[in-house]
């Protein structure tokens, strides 16, 4: 597999969990980061963030 290839496989994974990831980078290329632009958490961390954030982090 190719790093392209699994960057691929882990975004769709990321887009199947609700994070609505975009990989940074040139087309074609693997990238030097993926941001997860939706925190599927964002309802719980909104009134329990202090609790709810630090556990996400460390997943």
């Amino acid at each position: 597999m190719s790093d392209r290839e699994a960057v691929d496989r882990l975004t769709d994974l990321l887009a199947d969990l609700g994070f609505d990831p975009a990989a940074d980078g040139a087309p074609g290329e693997a990238p030097d980061r993926i941001r997860l632009r939706h925190c599927r958490f964002l309802e719980l961390a909104e009134e329990y963030g202090q609790i709810i954030c630090p556990l996400h982090w460390a997943c």
